[in-house]
């Protein structure tokens, strides 16, 4: 009998389930990937340059405009080489998305690690502390994420089906029934939630690092986030936050309500009843 590529032999008595049982130990996304990648050890390196390159003038200067008030400075691909440098030396077989070099192919393997080195650019860029690195691991269901906050030294991780963590602690979404949001402050949605902010009195919080925005949903500092449309989002921008808040308790949706992928056009995040009050509020 075999499972995939891998053959499960009968036991001493004759039949397969301590063989079975044994397979079942490892991790799904240790047996897609096929290799020894790390992510939270990948993190915690590309954490350490960013930190070393904080507050250099040279670290900040712009390599590229992008769509937008979007742009990218020299630190980004610096991080992101490396990152590209160690998945390779770890042997990953699969596709690596970047936000600075695209795509790039690695063995056959259909997975995916969706990498953003320095979600927080312009925070980064301004000597403001408010910067992280995302990871995120895709094979069908987005499967394992970590995202690495260098300057509070926090490591948030999450595996599906197995929970979301913060520097080794379980975290889950709060039970909030007042909202306090972290938005990307496009103006599409930013007028409506003014509005509401007038007549329910909540707080509106625009920190510009969505992957962290999301982390701080998931161990409940945040009641809920929103990523809109307007925000020209990519995979490595939500990815890794979202499996954290689903993993926390919390519910993730696109802003239709339906279920959200790496490539959803805009996100609503939180707890059951926050989830549903904003789904309400900027949903379409």
């Amino acid at each position: 009998m075999g499972i995939g590529n891998r053959k499960i032999g009968n036991d001493k008595n004759g039949n397969q389930r301590r063989a079975l049982h044994l397979f079942r130990q490892y991790p799904v996304a240790e047996r897609q990937r096929g290799c020894g990648v790390k992510l939270e050890k990948i993190a915690r390196e590309a954490g350490k340059i960013l930190l070393e390159n904080f507050e250099k003038t040279e670290s900040s200067m712009v390599l590229k405009k992008k769509q937008g008030i979007d742009f990218s400075i020299q630190t980004d691909k610096m991080v992101e080489d490396r990152i590209v440098e160690l998945l390779k030396e770890g042997g990953f077989d699969g596709e690596i998305v970047t936000e600075e070099a695209g795509n790039l192919k690695l063995g056959n393997s259909k997975s995916k690690i969706f990498v953003d080195p320095l979600d927080g650019t312009w925070n980064f860029s301004r000597g403001i502390p408010y910067f992280c690195t995302a990871l995120c691991l895709q094979d069908g269901d987005v499967m394992e994420s970590a995202v690495y906050d260098p300057n509070r030294d926090e490591m948030f991780t999450a595996k599906k089906g197995q929970g979301a963590y913060l520097n080794g602690k379980k975290i889950k979404v709060n039970e909030n029934t007042s909202v306090t949001i972290v938005n990307m402050s496009y103006l599409d949605d930013l007028t409506k939630i003014l509005e509401f902010h007038t007549k329910n009195n909540f707080l509106i919080r625009s920190l510009f690092s969505s992957e962290l925005d999301l982390c701080y949903t998931a161990m409940g500092r945040t009641d809920a986030s929103v990523v809109p449309k307007a925000a020209k989002i990519g995979p490595w921008d939500i990815a890794a936050g979202c499996l954290m808040v689903e993993e926390a308790g919390g519910i993730v949706t696109d802003k239709g309500g339906k279920p959200w992928t790496p490539y959803s056009k805009g996100i609503i995040a939180g707890n059951k009843s926050m989830h549903k009050t904003l789904l309400e509020l900027v949903g379409e």
